[in-house]
C-alpha cells in the first residue's frame, strides 16, 4: 500500500512539473499529499500508519 501512495504521490508531482506549474513548495506538496491520501487513510491499519508516516 506504501508504495502505491508513493507511486500516485510521484505521478501526480511529475505531471504538475510537465506542464509548466513549476517546482511545488513544500506547502502545495503536502496539501497533495493529503488529498491524495485522504481516502486511503481510514483503510490503513494503525501499524501501516505510523510507518507511512
Amino acid at each position: 500500500m506504501q508504495l502505491e501512495l508513493f507511486r500516485v504521490y510521484r505521478r501526480w508531482l511529475c505531471r504538475g512539473c510537465r506542464r509548466g506549474w513549476g517546482v511545488l513548495t513544500a506547502t502545495q506538496r503536502m496539501a497533495l499529499l493529503l488529498q491524495v491520501t485522504q481516502w486511503q487513510i481510514q483503510d490503513m491499519e494503525e501499524e501501516d500508519y505510523r510507518r507511512w508516516l
